[in-house]
């Protein structure tokens, strides 16, 4: 997984056809190889979290899947979640779910 993505970033998520449409996000990424945990997420106003497994990662972008293990009522349990390194420095977030509802945010360092 490449470097610039190893840290803990936060942001706001805005998904279309959910019954959420604005919520935060805190991911705590680490490195590994595909089929590997690579993260922990945690969505606090839905109180909801999970872990994500990288499938795929190139020079400035990273697929996981992302699997919710509490909360799991609250949150899709299982979506593919794609994160872009920007020229800035910040990171675009983007998922998909299996109804093909989409949330996209900017997400920071923290």
């Amino acid at each position: 997984m490449p470097d610039p993505f190893l840290a803990t970033w936060t942001g706001i998520v805005f998904q279309r056809g959910g019954p959420s449409t604005k919520f935060p996000v805190e991911i705590e990424l680490a490195g590994g190889r595909p089929g590997e945990q690579i993260a922990r997420v945690r969505y606090d106003t839905l109180d909801c979290g999970g872990v994500w497994r990288l499938q795929t990662a190139w020079a400035e972008a990273i697929r996981s899947t992302e699997s919710i293990q509490s909360g799991r009522s609250h949150c899709e349990d299982t979506v593919t979640v794609t994160l872009s390194m920007q020229p800035d420095g910040q990171v675009y977030y983007e998922f998909l779910d299996a109804e093909g509802r989409v949330g996209q945010g900017i997400l920071h360092k923290s």
